[in-house]
C-alpha cells in the first residue's frame, strides 16, 4: 500500500476536521437551543463557516444526525469476515471492528448523535428510512461475504433480524457494545425468551 493510501492529505485531513467542527457545534446547539429552533445559520455561524460552505458538506440540518459514518466502517468489515464465523458472530465482530476505530472524542460525537437522534420525534421518519438503508447495506454485505444474492429471503431476513435488534436499543439509554452484543445475543440464542 502506498503512503498516500494509508495517509489523508492535508486537504483531506482539513475537510475532516471542517466536518467534525460542524458536527459538534449543531449537536451543543441543538442540545442548548432545542433541534427546532436551530437553524443552518446558526450551526454555520457557531463553527465560524459560511452557510454554503455548510451545504457542501451536509445537504441539510437533518442530514447532520443521520450521518452515521460508523455504518460504512462496519459493513466493509462485514463483508471480510472469516467465513467460519456464524453470521450474527461476524456481523458482531463488524461492529465491534467499527467503534474499536473511533478515538474517546468520536466516541463522545456518536453516542450525542444517537441520543439525538432517538429523542427528536420529528427525526422518526428519516430515521425509519437510514435503517432501511442500513437494513440494505448488510444484505449487499452478507451477500458479498457468502457469495449469495443480497436479496434472498434468508440474506434480507438476517439484515432485518440484526439492525431490528440494534435499533431496539435505540430507547435503552447510552449507546454500549454491551449492548449491542446482548441484543445480538438474544438472537443468536433463537430469540429463546425464558
Amino acid at each position: 500500500m502506498s503512503e498516500a493510501m494509508r495517509f489523508p492529505s492535508l486537504r483531506e485531513r482539513k475537510k475532516a476536521r471542517t466536518r467534525e467542527t460542524i458536527r459538534r457545534e449543531a449537536f451543543r446547539l441543538f442540545d442548548e437551543r432545542g433541534y427546532a429552533e436551530t437553524t443552518v445559520e446558526h450551526i454555520a455561524q457557531a463553527a465560524d463557516i459560511s452557510a454554503s460552505t455548510f451545504f457542501r458538506y451536509f445537504p441539510s440540518k437533518e442530514s447532520v444526525l443521520l450521518a452515521d459514518d460508523l455504518s460504512q466502517v462496519m459493513l466493509e468489515s462485514l463483508a471480510t469476515q472469516n467465513l467460519e464465523m456464524t453470521p450474527i458472530a461476524a456481523f458482531r465482530q463488524a461492529v465491534h471492528d467499527a467503534y474499536e476505530r473511533m478515538s474517546a472524542d468520536e466516541w463522545d460525537t456518536e453516542k450525542t448523535r444517537q441520543r439525538l437522534i432517538y429523542s427528536l420525534p420529528e427525526l422518526q421518519p428519516a430515521l425509519r428510512e437510514e435503517f432501511n438503508t442500513l437494513v440494505q447495506g448488510v444484505s449487499e454485505a452478507m451477500g458479498r461475504r457468502l457469495h449469495r444474492a443480497p436479496h434472498e429471503l434468508e440474506i434480507r431476513t438476517f439484515a432485518g433480524a440484526v439492525v431490528g435488534a440494534v435499533v431496539a436499543l435505540g430507547n435503552r439509554g447510552p449507546f454500549s457494545l454491551d449492548n449491542v452484543d446482548q441484543a445480538l445475543s438474544v438472537l443468536e440464542s433463537g430469540l429463546r425468551l425464558d
